[in-house]
C-alpha cells in the first residue's frame, strides 16, 4: 500500500481548480489559502521555520496525530450508494491496493496507506529516512459527506537504531525539543502538503463524478 507525493514545486493552484462546483466547503477554502499564503512566504526559510508556522496555524490533534476534517456539501441532490460508488472509484485511483469498504456499508470508506520518504536527514555515518501512515476515512450521507485525513504516525528508518513508530506530535515542531529535527520537520511539511492535496482531490473527483452521473440521468 504505497502512496506518492507529488513534488512541492508543482502549481498549487493548478491542483485546486474546481471550475462550476456541486460540493464545496468554505472551511477547506479558508484552510487552503492559509496553507498556500504560508508555502509562499516560509517555503525559501528553511523547513524548520515552515514546519514551525505550519505548525502555529494547523496544531497537531489531541491524539498527537495530523488531521484534516471537513463536511463537504453538494447543492444537488445525490444519494448515499451513488455518492460511495463515486468514492470508492477515488480510493481505487489514490490509494492502490487498499479495501475501503470490507464491510460492504457505503456511508462508512476508511483506508490506511503509507506515504513514502517524506522526510530525511543525512549525518556522520548515518541516514534517517521517514515514511508516514495516512488514514483517509469518508463518512457519507445523502448530499454530503465528511472527510477526515489523518497522519497516524512516523515511521522513522534510521541505520542505527532500526524502524521505529512514533505519532507526528511527539516530534518536532510540536515538540520543539525533539531529535532529528531536519528530517521530521521536512515530514511534518510534507505530510500537511499531502493531507491538503489529499482533501483537494477528493472534492475535484466528487464534482467531476457526480456531474457526470447527473448529466447520465439526464440522457434517458
Amino acid at each position: 500500500m504505497k502512496k506518492y507525493l507529488f513534488t512541492l514545486l508543482l502549481s498549487l493552484g493548478a491542483i485546486w481548480t474546481y471550475g462550476q462546483e456541486t460540493w464545496h466547503c468554505p472551511e477547506f477554502d479558508h484552510d487552503l489559502l492559509v496553507y498556500n499564503d504560508i508555502s509562499k512566504e516560509y517555503k525559501n526559510s528553511g523547513n524548520k521555520k515552515w514546519s514551525q508556522k505550519l505548525l502555529e496555524a494547523f496544531p497537531v490533534a489531541s491524539d498527537n496525530t495530523i488531521k484534516y476534517q471537513y463536511v463537504v456539501n453538494s447543492d444537488s441532490s445525490y444519494n448515499v450508494q451513488d455518492i460511495s460508488t463515486s468514492l470508492l472509484s477515488w480510493y481505487k485511483i489514490k490509494m492502490t491496493n487498499v479495501n475501503p469498504n470490507p464491510t460492504g456499508d457505503p456511508e462508512h470508506l476508511s483506508g490506511i496507506a503509507v506515504l513514502q520518504h517524506i522526510g530525511k536527514a543525512f549525518g556522520y555515518m548515518t541516514a534517517t529516512y521517514i515514511s508516514a501512515r495516512e488514514e483517509v476515512t469518508i463518512d457519507i450521507k445523502e448530499n454530503k459527506v465528511r472527510i477526515t485525513v489523518t497522519i497516524l504516525s512516523y515511521i522513522g528508518a534510521n541505520t542505527w537504531s532500526g524502524v521505529e513508530n512514533i505519532a507526528p506530535g511527539s516530534c518536532y515542531p510540536a515538540d520543539p525539543k525533539g531529535s532529528q529535527k531536519d528530517s521530521h520537520a521536512m515530514a511534518f511539511i510534507n505530510c500537511h502538503y499531502d493531507a491538503i492535496n489529499t482533501v483537494a482531490s477528493i472534492i475535484k473527483h466528487l464534482n467531476e463524478s457526480t456531474k457526470v452521473l447527473k448529466e447520465g440521468e439526464d440522457e434517458w
